[in-house]
């Protein structure tokens, strides 16, 4: 089975929820015109953010890598990898790494929304920053599921998958 057809989507479902923060950002934007907008860092709300923010960013960062690792183990020693099933693992890992970045992105424009608090807004679009930096072009996806498909049949080999 060729992975191409299952990685082609990916694209699609990153821009997905992408355009998903950048529709309530442009919302958010259009009711908080008319309000005096302010910056402050020190508000509890925005002390969260940056809380969450931090964690966001290093869970997206370290779980899908834990989660691909452990799968990969588990695939090998099933012998159950294959084409389809290391695509399904790269998209999986893709996502769980996007909803990482979107959930404190959300937040911080909740903040926005509801205090007209810059803080939210520019923390919110350096992790919709993040979020474009990372897409998932076809060839590099491509490239990364090749990589996979290496470390899958390396693992089979030295039967580290037991």
């Amino acid at each position: 089975m060729n992975p191409e057809g299952k990685l082609k989507n990916l694209p699609i479902i990153h821009l997905t929820l992408v355009m998903g923060l950048v529709m309530f950002l442009g919302l958010s934007w259009i009711l908080n015109k008319d309000k005096k907008l302010i910056l402050d860092w020190n508000h509890p709300l925005v002390l969260v953010l940056l809380a969450v923010s931090s964690g966001g960013v290093t869970a997206a960062f370290l779980v899908p890598m834990g989660i691909v690792a452990s799968s990969l183990k588990k695939l090998a020693r099933n012998k159950q990898g294959n084409a389809g099933t290391l695509a399904d693992l790269l998209i999986g890992a893709h996502i769980a790494r996007m909803a990482m970045f979107e959930g404190p992105a959300l937040f911080g424009l909740l903040v926005f929304f509801l205090h007209a608090n810059l803080a939210g807004l520019y923390l919110a679009l350096i992790l919709i920053a993040l979020m474009a930096a990372l897409f998932p072009f076809p060839g590099k996806s491509l490239e990364k599921w090749q990589s996979l498909e290496e470390r899958y049949q390396l693992i089979v080999q030295e039967g580290q998958g037991v």
